[in-house]
């Protein structure tokens, strides 16, 4: 059996040895459809609200040509029954077509500013498409304009691109518009501009344009709820699947932090290999500032290990000589390793329970602690921190001091580290004996 690259090259294919681009092989039909691709996420960043917005320019520089062209079409082709467009008519709508585009084109560039506030930016186009197409529907026949869909569009942008609150104001406001030019209309207030003559006679039958002023909000107000719950359900199915992947991302941390100090266990029968591999492990899989080792020795515990997250401006500290008798009174390291019981001190300036003492020697953080017991006995309790004021690289993920607080799911994974970092210093020690 041959493979490809077995094969002669003359029987690999028949377009040359040139290799063709992607779009060579896409019909120029195809490849103008690429102006609709969706390429934007529902994430709630100002990213992806950037994105959104250009994809609603993109789209906008189809829509207005589109609608002066059918327009201009079916009047010129008799579709609406006119014989020709008149010479006003043609006008206006190319002016009103013009500016759409010139609009579009300010909103294209003024989107590259960096500090331009995308919400009010979003509604003022919005607000300026509404106006837009009130101009067309008012050219197409006003309340017998067949054209009246287009208010639907900025509906559904409020909902995509704001909120279902801005959809349903903006359906407010295609209302309105569309109510002015029908009462305009009817009353002569505004002229009549044939567009559709089988429905000229009907632009001042009060009957047809009540039911209309009544039918097309409805319309513009179902689609904004329809589009304001859609999204809704979209966005938080969004999130459900962040928060679903960020939490498989943690386990998959998490495994791979107890894998690598099991493997340190393996491989080295050295325990103070084994506590410097558990260090290392944590500040960078948990993205800490420092993590404190106390062993179990006699009736205290001695401070082993003092390791700090390599991107701290100094690097590792040498250890300090710190024993904690254990003794409920000596604080909370020594109350987790009597207890055997893990703790997260959010507020430690505050908690009863701080030795004063040894704050004042080591620091105080927000911090959390977790005994290392392995079969019953206890080997020693592993403490984590994090600083408000740290000095960190800005390259580093969570360079944002805000959340110094050691979270729930780093105290989680605390909780079951100690457990093998338990394990792992057991195996050491009981091979050194060997």
């Amino acid at each position: 059996m041959t493979t490809r690259e077995d094969q002669p090259a003359e029987q690999q294919g028949t377009r040359g040895s040139k290799p063709s681009s992607p779009s060579a092989s896409v019909p120029l039909g195809l490849a103008a459809l690429k102006i609709f691709d969706v390429d934007f996420e529902l994430a709630d960043t100002r990213a992806e609200l950037c994105k959104k917005i250009r994809w609603i320019i993109r789209i906008r520089f189809v829509i207005s040509p589109a609608v002066v062209a059918l327009m201009f079409i079916t009047g010129w082709q008799g579709l609406t029954t006119q014989q020709t467009l008149t010479r006003s008519a043609l006008y206006g709508t190319l002016i009103t077509g013009g500016i759409a585009l010139l609009l579009n084109g300010v909103y294209f560039y003024a989107l590259k500013r960096p500090r331009i506030e995308l919400k009010p930016f979003v509604i003022l186009q919005l607000v300026v498409d509404v106006l837009i197409f009130s101009s067309y529907v008012y050219r197409s026949g006003g309340v017998t304009s067949p054209l009246t869909f287009l208010y639907i569009l900025p509906v559904i942008g409020g909902a995509m691109l704001v909120s279902g609150g801005a959809a349903v104001s903006l359906a407010a406001l295609s209302s309105v518009c569309f109510i002015t030019l029908s009462i305009l209309g009817a009353t002569g207030a505004i002229a009549h501009i044939s567009y559709f003559v089988a429905l000229d006679r009907f632009a001042h039958k009060w009957p047809f344009v009540v039911l209309m002023m009544i039918v097309n909000p409805f319309a513009f107000f179902t689609v904004a709820g329809i589009s304001a719950f859609l999204m809704r359900a979209v966005r938080d199915k969004t999130h459900e699947l962040e928060r679903a992947t960020v939490s498989l991302d943690r386990k998959a941390r998490l495994l791979g932090m107890l894998y690598d100090v099991s493997r340190s266990a393996v491989h080295s029968r050295d325990a103070d290999a084994v506590l410097d591999r558990v260090g290392e492990i944590l500040v960078r899989g948990l993205d800490l500032d420092r993590a404190l080792i106390y062993i179990a020795e006699g009736d205290g515990l001695s401070l082993a290990r003092e390791l700090y997250h390599p991107g701290l401006s100094d690097g590792r500290k040498s250890t300090p000589e710190v024993t904690i008798p254990l003794d409920p009174s000596a604080g909370v390291t020594a109350v987790c390793a009597l207890e055997r019981r893990p703790m997260n001190i959010v507020d430690p300036e505050n908690h009863p329970l701080i030795n004063r003492e040894l704050a004042a020697r080591i620091g105080i953080n927000p911090f959390a602690v977790a005994p290392m017991v392995f079969r019953g006995e206890m080997l020693g309790v592993i403490g984590i921190d994090r600083s408000v004021t740290g000095d960190r690289s800005p390259t580093r993920e969570h360079a944002d001091h805000h959340a110094a607080v050691i979270d729930h799911d780093a105290f989680q994974v605390l909780i079951a580290f100690a457990d093998q970092a338990a394990a792992s210093l057991a195996m050491a020690r009981l091979e050194r004996g060997r």
